[in-house]
């Protein structure tokens, strides 16, 4: 390889670095000043009537499991034995636990989903069924 292009390399990884850099800068800025807010990260929203959010298991789990293999990933870059480098290659098993555990995350969001439209539907024929029930009944005095 030239040195012109481990030149062009070096300036890109640099650009990429202080892009990152200075991107998760304004996001922690942003958090801490109070216009990104995360008290309610690993809850669901709260429903209609329901004063406050529901905490999401699966939510919390897909969280600790993102730092789990970030850090585990983190460790196998610094601990290279000729120095920090990226690895070759990705455990396939490491690939497919991330897999498993966004696909639970999605799998437990459809789940409430359908609950959610399931009582919804049955909130509308109950009204249906108070509101047919109250007109058949004749008028009083």
């Amino acid at each position: 390889m030239s040195e012109g292009m481990a030149n062009l390399i070096l300036a890109i990884g640099w650009v990429t670095v202080v892009f990152v850099g200075a991107l998760g800068a304004i996001i922690l800025i942003q958090m801490i000043t109070g216009k990104i807010d995360l008290g309610h990260l690993i809850s669901e929203p709260a429903k209609p009537g329901q004063e406050n959010p529901e905490a999401s298991l699966s939510r919390f789990q897909f969280l600790v499991f993102t730092f789990v293999v970030a850090m585990s990933l983190l460790l196998v870059i610094v601990s290279q034995k000729d120095g920090p480098a990226f690895p070759g290659t990705i455990s396939p098993d490491v690939l497919a636990l991330i897999g498993i555990s966004g696909g639970s995350y999605l799998i437990s969001k459809g789940i409430q989903t359908s609950r959610d439209v399931g009582l919804e539907k049955e909130k509308a024929k109950q009204k249906e069924a108070e509101g047919g029930a109250e007109g058949s009944q004749p008028p009083t005095a």
